[in-house]
């Protein structure tokens, strides 16, 4: 009867082991899991598809009209927002192409997240000359984003934080119709902060 226990407790044990064994593969899935946005923000990915329509021609990426930084064919943005309405702008400045003067060109759009957005991943995709599109990020697309670019910037809800009031104010948390509405945080410039629930501002 004690040899069969024995028996029993080194089974397990070589189970057990074996699925120690496996928890790097386990470790790697959860990794993927870390680019899903926290449970009260939206993260978004956004990105550049090249065609002739503007090859040759600088591409600033803007988010309530300040400008993050280039968007080039081998580079991506990663932006962590709070649920609200924001302006993301692919702008192209005036500059001189192979001798030709080129005008400035925009293809902004409204960038609305609800609250029933939060915890959700999407891919912004900027075609030269079509528009930005959008998509929820799968497993597979965020792979191919990673490998075939590198990451330029990556910006928190602090960052991007879009509600501000008075001069001497900052209001980090979600918004509805441009109003603090949900659980957020509202600083003043003296280190006194109010922490809460804010009610369409």
């Amino acid at each position: 009867m004690q040899r069969l226990m024995c028996i029993g407790i080194l089974l397990s044990a070589v189970f057990f082991s074996g699925c120690v064994a496996l928890s790097p593969k386990k470790a790697a899935e959860e990794g993927l899991k870390t680019d899903r946005a926290p449970a009260d923000k939206v993260v978004v990915y956004v990105y550049r598809l090249v065609n002739y329509s503007g090859g040759g021609r600088t591409h600033l990426l803007q988010l309530d009209e300040k400008t993050l930084g280039r968007l080039s064919p081998t580079n991506y943005y990663r932006i962590e927002l709070w649920p609200g309405h924001y302006f993301l702008d692919i702008y192209l400045p005036a500059e001189e192409i192979f001798g030709q003067a080129s005008l400035p060109m925009s293809s902004g759009q409204p960038l609305i997240f609800n609250p029933w957005d939060a915890g959700h991943t999407y891919l912004l995709i900027y075609e030269d000359g079509r528009g930005i599109r959008r998509e929820e990020a799968r497993p597979e697309s965020m792979a191919d984003l990673k490998k075939e670019r590198t990451l330029t910037m990556a910006l928190s809800a602090r960052d991007t934080a879009r509600v501000k009031f008075f001069l001497s104010t900052r209001y980090d948390g979600p918004e509805m119709y441009g109003k603090p509405h949900g659980k957020g945080t509202l600083s003043w410039e003296d280190g006194c902060r109010y922490e809460g629930i804010f009610d369409r501002g």
